[in-house]
């Protein structure tokens, strides 16, 4: 990676000599065999396929090693589904590998491009739909916060008329209680009390009756 070594070595898949592409073939093959998605970065990132794409299309319709070798490198990325090397490939070299028919290689690497495509959108709607069921989930708690809120208020509102029209009612009340109780000094105001003079009179017309004569009577 430090001395970027496979860009080096690819240089070689221009040579005439057939058997010197095939090994820096085998050597991109096995780097990308260990399915690392450090070395998958590096390769991207370099355009590291274009040497292998020009020589499969300077190799032409000629039924070889060199082009079975390529082609069994982009049929490992297909079955592996290595699918950021697919994207690579498929955004950057279709154009040029499409009208390679005899295999079906890349348009199965085209198809699952597309598949990889498909699950992302749904996975991005289900997301969207997710994040709105959740907000209207959070609206309708909040409904049901508000609609707390104005049942307590209505409790508070009940509880103060309740207890306003108790106190009323308790001064209403002391007001009856005090009244009645000042009709009754009123009452008792009224009645005279009774008059010592006729105990006077009776106790002295008793006396009366009762006094002994002051000499006695000597028989």
């Amino acid at each position: 990676m430090n001395k970027d070594l496979l860009r080096r070595v690819l240089v070689l898949m221009n040579s005439k000599h057939t058997f010197l592409a095939l090994c820096a073939l085998r050597f991109m093959r096995r780097i990308i065999g260990l399915k690392d998605e450090y070395y998958n970065r590096y390769i991207i990132k370099g355009n590291l396929f274009e040497p292998v794409i020009n020589a499969l299309l300077d190799n032409g319709t000629r039924y070889n090693l060199l082009n079975s070798a390529i082609i069994e490198l982009f049929e490992f990325i297909k079955v592996e589904d290595i699918k950021s090397l697919i994207a690579h490939i498929v955004d950057n070299f279709y154009k040029a590998l499409e009208s390679i028919e005899y295999v079906q290689t890349f348009k199965g690497l085209k198809g699952r491009y597309e598949q990889e495509k498909d699950r992302q959108s749904q996975k991005l709607n289900r997301y969207r739909r997710d994040a709105r069921s959740l907000d209207e989930d959070e609206e309708l708690w909040f409904n049901d916060e508000d609609d707390d809120e104005d049942g307590e208020a209505v409790e508070r509102r009940m509880d103060d008329d309740f207890s306003d029209s108790y106190e009323k009612f308790m001064e209403a009340k002391k007001g009856a209680a005090n009244g009645a109780n000042g009709a009754n000094n009123a009452k008792s105001a009224t009645i005279p009390p009774a008059s010592p003079a006729v105990t006077s009179n009776t106790s002295s017309s008793s006396v009366k009756t009762v006094a002994l004569p002051a000499t006695p009577v000597v028989k």
